[in-house]
């Protein structure tokens, strides 16, 4: 009577098919779903059953007294209770005709013999019903070999996007893409909360709104180096490149603040704000550069995989090496120029004639 097992041989060739055509390196591919355990299944005619009055659950309900019984009341023996199952003489059942045979009352009282409304076909079954939040689920699982948990699992959807499934059935990702997944989405939101505290510390700390947003917004600019780096070494973004991405996004922050700091100490001084962005990228450009290139050389046994246990450290290292590279031309290029946008109409006012 389940409707389910009519398609699972289909459902379970066709994702061995595709997990085998799509991911060549795939290894150990397992199916939950095991057919070989012998049954009978009972096909209804919902037409027929609802002509005579009968439901799926009543024609359900009759077959399992018979064959496995029901707990019609209990018997109590002192402090203890025994049930009493009725159940139909196993004698009285010994083939598919006799259970053919069967009688099922329906909401009139009628007696109907099950025949007239289901054929008993003989068949095999799962040897095991897997369940997940109460759905029936069949689990396809694979180990990869020379490919990313992420590049398998991307591939693979869009293989299957087009694929008509059963009415009834769908698609879930779970193992380590799923975690995968939820640990990006988690790395996400730590990267902006990071974001919007160093933001709202350098917001006190300039005492402004404008020139910590200058150093913000140069942040997002630097995923140009992060994607290049990423493109050449042909590493794909994981976990562990978002927690590169939120390291480099404290390197850049303090890079930042040490050119707008001096900026601001030289315009205090009465320096314009073109002489003073100018003396400022000359007297920081030697230890922010020397600041990052003791990272550069520090994260560089990391990228090469110099050593034990360092494959999964390498995206990281190989982030924040292209992150800081490209962040370079950014904090002497960019935050200049705009920083000599937003001011520059400042000493303007002060260079007005005044008229008497």
């Amino acid at each position: 009577m389940d409707e389910h097992h009519h398609h699972a041989p289909k459902i379970s060739n066709l994702n061995r098919a595709f997990i085998i055509g799509i991911a060549i390196n795939a290894l150990y591919v397992v199916i939950s779903l095991r057919l070989t355990k012998p049954e009978f299944q009972i096909k209804v005619n919902r037409q027929k059953a609802f002509d005579l009055g009968l439901s799926i659950e009543d024609i359900g309900n009759t077959v399992k007294t018979m064959v496995d019984g029901n707990v019609a009341t209990r018997y109590k023996d002192g402090a203890y209770y025994y049930p009493i199952r009725v159940v139909m003489d196993e004698r009285e059942i010994q083939s598919p005709n006799d259970l053919e045979n069967v009688f099922v009352y329906s909401k009139t009282g009628a007696k109907i013999p099950l025949m007239a409304v289901a054929e008993v076909v003989k068949t095999t079954g799962p040897v095991q019903i897997d369940r997940k939040d109460q759905d029936r689920v069949i689990k396809v699982t694979a180990n990869v070999a020379g490919i990313s948990v992420g590049d398998a699992t991307t591939t693979l959807k869009k293989q299957l996007k087009n694929y008509d499934l059963p009415a009834g059935y769908r698609l879930n990702y779970g193992g380590q893409s799923q975690m995968l997944a939820e640990n990006m989405q988690q790395m996400i939101i730590i990267l902006l909360v990071a974001l919007f505290l160093g933001y709202a510390v350098m917001v006190l700390y300039f005492e402004s709104f404008l020139k910590p947003l200058i150093i913000i917004i140069r942040i997002p600019l630097s995923l140009a180096g992060i994607s290049f780096a990423l493109y050449i070494t042909g590493t794909p973004v994981s976990v562990t490149a978002l927690i590169g991405i939120i390291m480099l996004t404290g390197m850049e922050i303090n890079n930042g603040v040490l050119l707008l700091t001096f900026i601001d100490e030289l315009r205090a001084e009465g320096r314009t704000v073109i002489d003073a962005i100018k003396e400022a990228a000359m007297v920081r450009l030697r230890p922010i550069l020397i600041t990052d290139i003791n990272s550069l050389f520090g994260l560089l046994p990391l990228a090469l995989v110099i050593g034990d246990g360092t494959e999964m450290l390498q995206p990281m290292s190989i982030v924040v090496i292209g992150g800081l590279l490209f962040g370079l031309l950014l904090v002497f290029i960019f935050i200049p120029v705009v920083y000599a946008i937003l001011y520059s109409h400042q000493d303007k006012k002060h260079l007005e004639p005044v008229k008497v």
